[in-house]
């Protein structure tokens, strides 16, 4: 009966076409969709190279960085050869700029001794890694060639805090660059999963989770969206920190996505660079940023008394910020910072 009514209502024209993108975009999507694949697999076989150190007790991945680095790799080698080695040759391979001290490497160097099926399924592992790197690197020549039409979108997608040029390519893959088809930005962030649900009953709200679309683009803009919070430019680091007070971090990390998502469906509807018409305010503390700072400094003067500084050593270290050398207060008392005094109206 369901399928009967839908049918009705499509040939009468009452039903709106799925989003179907170009076939440029959909060549593309397919492949940043495959280098996700593959690099979601490295990372998984990277995870079971060091169990494999791990169950030796091999500890290189807490004393470096990155266990598929130049010195970790050097030291695996040496292990894996099958010939004596000695602190030595161990400190040998690590490399000058390493910030571990000796002795934590040749703690974490002083395992068990590999045996056959181990030694050969590490060396099944580093192999595949490497391989997988292969392939990642020619998929990334196919997406640069197939993303040499889209680079004026490209450049706009990375004046956003937080956008790389390889989340650029896969926003632009999964999103396409005409905005038509959505009609206004509330619509885009629905069809990426980011609009928060209704469900509410009787005038009670049961539930405010986000919907389930976007299964490929949600995570990019989460990703943005944290790289967007740590960024130089303080707009979506503002907005994180007011609110995470209210919503806790993980629900403005996706409202701080949501904003992402906003802000490039106008970009590419009016095909300018990024800057919200609110992104200046983010520069000089207002509203809740005075507030906040306030609370600091009554927590410092706090802290200065219970060190056993008196009021006049307190104003007199606050008057030092000031230019003027007489400060007033409303009630029109004043505090010279030269002499130190206090005198009352």
């Amino acid at each position: 009966m369901i399928l009967r009514s839908i049918c009705d209502l499509y040939r009468n024209g009452m039903t709106k076409s799925s989003y179907i993108p170009s076939k440029q975009i959909r060549t593309l999507r397919e492949l940043t969709r495959l280098r996700q694949k593959y690099v979601q697999q490295r990372a998984s076989d990277h995870n079971r190279l060091i169990n494999c150190l791990t169950v030796n007790n091999y500890k290189l991945d807490m004393v470096f960085s990155n266990v598929r680095g130049i010195s970790a790799s050097r030291i695996i080698d040496l292990i894996l050869s099958g010939e004596s080695y000695t602190d030595e040759d161990i400190l040998k391979c690590v490399s000058k700029r390493c910030k571990a001290s000796q002795e934590d490497i040749l703690r974490a160097c002083h395992g068990l001794e590999f045996d056959k099926f181990q030694r050969e399924k590490l060396k099944i592992i580093r192999d595949y890694i490497d391989e997988l790197t292969k392939e990642i690197e020619k998929l990334d020549q196919l997406i640069a060639e197939a993303c040499e039409d889209h680079k004026e979108p490209i450049d706009l997608l990375m004046t956003i805090p937080g956008v790389s040029e390889i989340s650029a390519r896969k926003i632009i893959a999964e999103l396409g660059t005409e905005m038509d088809q959505f009609g206004k930005d509330s619509r885009v962030a629905k069809w990426a999963g980011l609009a928060p649900g209704s469900d509410e009953s009787a005038g009670k709200i049961h539930s405010r989770h986000i919907t389930k679309g976007g299964k490929h683009l949600k995570p990019v803009l989460i990703e943005v969206a944290w790289a967007a919070v740590r960024s130089k430019n303080p707009y979506y680091r503002c907005k994180f920190e007011i609110l995470s007070l209210r919503l806790g971090k993980k629900r403005a990390i996706v409202a701080i996505a949501r904003k992402v998502i906003v802000s490039i469906f106008h970009m590419f509807s009016d095909m300018k660079e990024w800057h919200p018409k609110d992104c200046d305010d983010c520069f000089v503390p207002r509203g809740l940023s005075v507030q906040k700072e306030s609370r600091k400094l009554n927590k410092t003067v706090s802290t200065l008394k219970a060190m056993g500084m008196t009021e006049h050593q307190i104003l007199k270290t606050i008057a030092k910020g000031f230019d003027d050398s007489e400060i007033k207060d409303d009630a029109g008392n004043s505090y010279d910072s030269i002499t130190g005094e206090y005198i009352t109206a």
